[in-house]
């Protein structure tokens, strides 16, 4: 079956943090499957 919103958004999440420069920081990914169906992850303000 498909990859849920939630485990592709984790994915995605790590994936891109991997790559970032030093010094960058990633706030928000969100994924949208479909107008209704979608998720998103923001990293807790410290």
């Amino acid at each position: 079956g498909q990859p849920t919103a939630e485990v592709l958004t984790r994915e995605a999440w790590m994936r891109l943090e991997r790559e970032l420069p030093a010094g960058i920081t990633l706030e928000r990914v969100a994924i949208r499957e479909t107008p209704s169906c979608g998720s998103a992850i923001s990293r807790p303000l410290t």
